[in-house]
C-alpha cells in the first residue's frame, strides 16, 4: 500500500496507472478505529499481496491531505474509492469487509470498465 503524503504523491501514483490497474483509494485517519480495523484486516488477509498484479492501493490520511479529501468529497471514514480508467466505479463508506472484497474481486478482474 502506498501512503500518500501530498497531492503530488497522489498524482504520480494515480497518473502512472490510469489505464492499467484498478486503483483503490483508502481515505483514513490515525484516530479512526474502523480505519485501523480495515488496515489490520487487509494486512492479516494479505489483500494487497493477493491483488498486486492488477490493483494499486493508495492510503490517504485525511488530516495530512485535506485537498484530496475535498476533491473526492470525503465526509466519513473510512471511505474506499474504486477507480479505473479515471472513473470512480464505486465507493464504500465505513468498514464493510464483505462489500470491500466483493468489489475488489469484481473490479480488479474485469478489464472492460
Amino acid at each position: 500500500m502506498f501512503e500518500i503524503n501530498s497531492f503530488m504523491d497522489f498524482e504520480k501514483h494515480f497518473l502512472d496507472n490510469l489505464d492499467e490497474k484498478l486503483i483503490v483509494c483508502i481515505f483514513s485517519a490515525s484516530w479512526c478505529q474502523p480505519c485501523k480495523n480495515l488496515k489490520e484486516t487487509m494486512d492479516r488477509e494479505n489483500i494487497e499481496y493477493n491483488f498486486q498484479r492488477n490493483t494499486k492501493f493508495l492510503y490517504i490520511d485525511v488530516d495530512r491531505n485535506p485537498d484530496l479529501s475535498e476533491r473526492f468529497d470525503i465526509k466519513s471514514l473510512p471511505t474506499q474509492l474504486f477507480i479505473k480508467n479515471n472513473k470512480v466505479l464505486d465507493e464504500i463508506v465505513g468498514f464493510n469487509y464483505t462489500g470491500f472484497m466483493k468489489r475488489l474481486n469484481t473490479f480488479s478482474r474485469n478489464q472492460s470498465f
